[in-house]
């Protein structure tokens, strides 16, 4: 997907957040890759909200952890969210109206949608607009709060 990137602009950056992957594999394997300099892997853990914020784009290439927490605070700064569409993720991603989505396994979808939204400046402005509306109207700190005290309270 970096590939396809690089042909639009060449000053891209990928930040790929982890927890604990291969590092080495990674490396040697973007050593045969145009992206070599370009691509950046970083702990997840190391990662703060303002961070998330100076990103231009979030991608979220997994199914396996329902609404990511890094994924929704990342819209919350208005970060648009070019994401694998499914269950784990519907609540979060309505295609073209919070974030984009992609067929799981579609690597030149994230690539076209992250071209999209750099050519696209009006409607890049306009998607970190609805996506941060709508982490604020349907993920609101304090509803997650009730559902955890909810989840772990003995019932009575």
């Amino acid at each position: 997907a970096s590939d396809i990137i690089f042909c639009v602009r060449d000053d891209v950056h990928l930040l790929i957040f982890g927890h604990g992957f291969g590092k080495a594999a990674l490396n040697h394997f973007l050593s045969k890759t145009e992206a070599t300099g370009n691509v950046h892997l970083v702990d997840a853990r190391e990662i703060t909200d303002n961070d998330l914020a100076g990103l231009n784009a979030y991608w979220n290439a997994q199914l396996e952890e329902p609404n990511p927490v890094m994924m929704l605070n990342a819209m919350a700064s208005g970060v648009p969210a070019i994401s694998v569409a499914g269950p784990e993720t519907e609540d979060a991603i309505l295609p073209m109206q919070s974030g984009l989505a992609t067929n799981r396994g579609a690597r030149d979808e994230f690539a076209r949608w992250t071209k999209f939204l750099i050519e696209q400046a009006d409607r890049n402005e306009t998607l970190s607009i609805q996506s941060r509306r709508h982490v604020e109207t349907q993920f609101p700190v304090q509803k997650t709060v009730d559902a955890l005290i909810q989840l772990y309270s003995p019932t009575s």
